[in-house]
């Protein structure tokens, strides 16, 4: 499709990819960085560390010898506009609520549907009687 034919919802499935995608990267980022710590599961070793006595999340990362990602995200986030980053949060957070009230109208209608249907079938329970 030519972009002046797109309609909204090519474009709502562009974004949910685009997502995905973004999703799908950060995931082997995190796998390498925890990698060389055993982190693949990260339940483990942090089982292992928390077993002999609880301890705060800043002092199991300590003992694991693990860093934030700080640094890497720097690099990724390079030479990009804290402005860029505002206006795409604040409009996945649009595209947010109108995906929320959307799927609770159609749930609604669904709860509408299904008592209109309890109610004609009482009706015809009714007249069936008489």
């Amino acid at each position: 499709m030519s972009p002046q034919t797109d309609t909204s919802e090519d474009a709502f499935q562009d974004v949910l990819l685009s997502l995905f995608q973004l999703h799908g990267q950060v995931l082997p980022a995190a796998e390498a960085m925890s990698g060389e710590f055993g982190l693949t599961g990260a339940r483990r070793p942090v089982r292992r560390v928390v077993a002999r006595r609880p301890k705060t999340v800043s002092q199991i990362s300590r003992r694991l010898g693990l860093q934030r990602q700080q640094a890497w995200l720097a690099r990724c986030l390079r030479r990009l506009r804290r402005a860029e980053f505002d206006a795409l949060a604040r409009s996945l957070a649009g595209l947010t609520a109108r995906v929320k009230d959307a799927t609770d109208r159609e749930a609604e209608d669904g709860r509408r549907t299904a008592t209109g249907r309890r109610a004609a079938a009482s009706v015809r329970r009714r007249i069936v009687a008489t």
